[in-house]
């Protein structure tokens, strides 16, 4: 009697989801055998890379935010401002990039967030804290620094 080990069946479930399946072998003889198993497929976890937003100064040009992040699912991040009278965000409706510019003098953060789906559970979210001010020393004029986080 001999055995065939290491042969393997993949099964695409693309869903997450509860999923019986059902093994049967013929072999040469026409001797058959059956097994059953009940699968369950969990959500794939993600995270999020938010690159460094360099230091802005006020009425420079908006930074496109989009280009910044991204998420291992391959999903859209989302951009969101604690403090939207210093930095507000806003998403073109063509292009569907975010946008962040920079109003006032303050402190703000900006969080970016991939809300997951069916398939994938939401990232953790990640920040980046700025107070933005002005400072003499350098120029009379407004700037936004990093913090550190």
């Amino acid at each position: 009697m001999g055995s065939n080990t290491g042969q393997t069946v993949t099964v695409d479930a693309n869903k997450v989801g509860e999923y019986d399946l059902t093994l049967k072998v013929t072999n040469a003889l026409g001797c058959e055998s059956t097994c059953s198993k009940h699968i369950t497929v969990l959500q794939a976890d993600q995270i999020i890379t938010f690159n460094t937003i360099s230091p802005k100064t006020y009425g420079d040009a908006p930074v496109d935010l989009t280009l910044l992040a991204s998420s291992t699912s391959g999903f859209p991040v989302s951009f969101i401002s604690s403090n939207t009278e210093v930095i507000s965000i806003a998403q073109d409706g063509m292009t569907g990039h975010y946008w962040a510019t920079i109003l006032k003098t303050g402190p703000t953060t900006i969080t970016a967030i991939q809300e997951g789906n069916i398939n994938y559970n939401p990232a953790p979210i990640k920040t980046q804290d700025f107070n933005c001010g002005s400072e003499s020393s350098f120029r009379n004029t407004d700037y936004c620094r990093q913090d550190l986080w």
